[in-house]
């Protein structure tokens, strides 16, 4: 089961799709607290995928860094339309790569399914 965090619906629903056509198991939400919540309930997420820029008071990088404390096994996906210039090891050491914007979903897609059939 991937969980899919990102604020823009077209984008969010496009990625859920190429998710399910890849086979992979999708929740999804638009905010880092309800993302939050899904980690603490759910306990077979496999993979995060978060869209940085996230509707809220938090993004996807206050995700990550909840993570590390909370989900510290599950694999991250970053995307991002700028180029991330944190230290992102010292964030989550979790966060396996980060895609740059503009990206087809069926690349993420594999990607996610490549993190899942290692983990």
């Amino acid at each position: 089961m991937v969980l899919l965090v990102a604020g823009e619906s077209l984008a969010r629903a496009a990625l859920a799709t190429a998710f399910e056509s890849a086979g992979l198991e999708v929740i999804q939400t638009d905010q880092a607290d309800a993302a939050f919540d899904t980690l603490r309930r759910f306990t077979k997420i496999s993979a995060v995928v978060t869209d940085l820029s996230l509707s809220g008071p938090r993004d996807g990088l206050d995700l990550a860094k909840w993570m590390r404390e909370n989900a510290a096994e599950t694999p991250v996906i970053l995307v991002s339309k700028v180029p991330v210039h944190a230290d992102l090891r010292s964030i989550n050491p979790a966060i396996a790569i980060v895609v740059r914007k503009p990206c087809p979903p069926q690349e993420i897609a594999e990607w996610v399914r490549s993190l899942v059939e290692v983990n």
